[in-house]
């Protein structure tokens, strides 16, 4: 009776295990990434997946030393400043 509940144990343990790593390889770790980078003149523009329904475009303005980032609503097709207070010049002080 006791190898059938040892080998009972060890299957459990191993299902357990594999239920584990399933799980723990879907959840969403809310990572931004960059997608496209392209320069026109005095400008960079990079785009990112936020999530699933944003995206964000980040526009730096070369000369100025300036960074704007704009959050892209897929869904709903609107366009809208995030944030225009990024100065460079102060973040990446030397």
């Amino acid at each position: 009776m006791k190898s059938h509940e040892n080998i009972l144990i060890v299957m459990l343990l191993l299902t357990a295990g594999i239920l584990g790593v399933m799980v723990y390889g879907t959840v969403d770790n809310n990572q931004a990434s960059a997608d496209m980078v392209d320069r026109y003149g005095n400008y960079i523009m990079v785009t990112g997946k936020v999530d699933t329904n944003a995206d964000m475009l980040y526009v730096i303005d070369v000369p100025r030393q300036k960074l704007v980032a704009y959050a892209i609503d897929g869904l709903n097709n609107k366009l809208q400043v995030a944030d225009d207070k990024v100065d460079l010049k102060r973040v990446f002080r030397k």
